[in-house]
């Protein structure tokens, strides 16, 4: 027992490694016990997998692409503005007769509709399939969904329409003739007379017996006489010389009127009718004058230029600053 108690703390050290060394073994034990079952259970879940399917599954591939000879599934050529979400097969149509299917979204398919797109119809939601789809009014707001295409609006929304002009219709230019014809002159007095227009009474009006300084056709006041020249022209290959009456006329003031004598011009001026597409109402006015139509109450719609096939003109939207626009001549 003395032995014990003096040699006590070396016991109690010795102890303590032969308890370290039993955990240790016991702990490197457990750790390959642990590796060895991961190892079958990988072995085993490689084994329950089967056999390699991958020539199965790349058949199956290709049964998505094609049935009896004929594409499923294929890449659509969309433009920018057209988008398809994941997953998602191309929105087609088939009409009743035809083998060959339209997508609508590609760029490259038949047009189902003159005039507008495929994808214009489907994004918008209007029913691509109906033959009357451009004439109706699918929001209500008087114009049909063609004009909303044209017009770069939204066909469902009431609110976002094309320009009012777009139901205005140039009908027909209408001449009004101003002939003037200058005879010569005869004792320094020069003999010019309107054949049109003619007054109420049928009497062209004007002077036989005018002279230098006055004002012509006091109905209108438009021509004054400016000058008689003698010139030179070509008649016939020669060359002979004969007189001009030059007028100043108010309508063009830079432009003078020169007429022959013995001749006649046509000094023709020109009326627009137009006609409002919506209540059927026309209107006929010359240039710098202002249509009315009940259907535009508000706007200030002033022609401003009358061409052959088109006429010009200037309007203004309350709210809005002035802007002009062109009509062209309806066929």
């Amino acid at each position: 027992m003395e032995w014990i108690k003096n040699n006590f703390e070396k016991l109690l050290l010795a102890a303590f490694g032969i308890f370290a060394l039993v955990v240790g073994v016991m702990l490197s034990l457990s750790a390959f016990s642990a590796s060895e079952t991961n190892a079958a259970g990988k072995q085993t879940e490689k084994q329950e997998l089967g056999q390699d399917r991958t020539v199965e599954v790349q058949k199956a591939l290709a049964d998505l692409t094609a049935f009896n000879g004929k594409p499923v599934w294929s890449a659509v050529k969309m433009g920018p503005h057209r988008s398809i979400r994941l997953f998602t097969a191309a929105p087609m149509v088939k009409k009743a007769g035809l083998d060959a299917e339209i997508r609508i979204l590609d760029d490259a398919a038949t047009q189902i509709r003159e005039g507008v797109p495929n994808w214009w119809l489907y994004e918008n939601g209007l029913d691509i399939t109906r033959d009357d789809i451009l004439k109706l009014d699918t929001d209500g707001d008087k114009f049909t969904n063609l004009e909303e295409f044209q017009g770069e609006s939204n066909p469902r929304d009431p609110e976002k329409q094309p320009a009012f002009y777009t139901k205005l219709s140039f009908v027909e230019r209408i001449e009004i003739p101003y002939q003037i014809r200058f005879s010569g002159v005869i004792d320094k007095d020069i003999q010019v007379k309107r054949l049109a227009p003619l007054t109420d009474r049928g009497v062209a009006p004007g002077k036989l017996d005018a002279k230098i300084g006055d004002e012509l056709f006091v109905d209108d006041k438009r021509f004054k006489i400016k000058a008689v020249e003698d010139r030179q022209i070509e008649v016939d290959g020669q060359k002979t010389v004969v007189k001009h009456l030059i007028l100043d006329d108010t309508l063009n003031p830079n432009t003078p009127v020169v007429i022959a004598e013995k001749q006649t011009v046509n000094l023709a001026t020109y009326k627009a009718k137009v006609k409002s597409v919506l209540s059927g109402v026309e209107d006929t006015k010359i240039e710098n004058e202002e249509f009315k139509f009940p259907d535009f109450v508000g706007y200030k719609i002033l022609l401003k230029k009358i061409g052959l096939d088109f006429i010009e003109i200037e309007y203004s939207i309350p709210g809005q600053p002035p802007a002009k626009a062109q009509l062209k001549l309806a066929k």
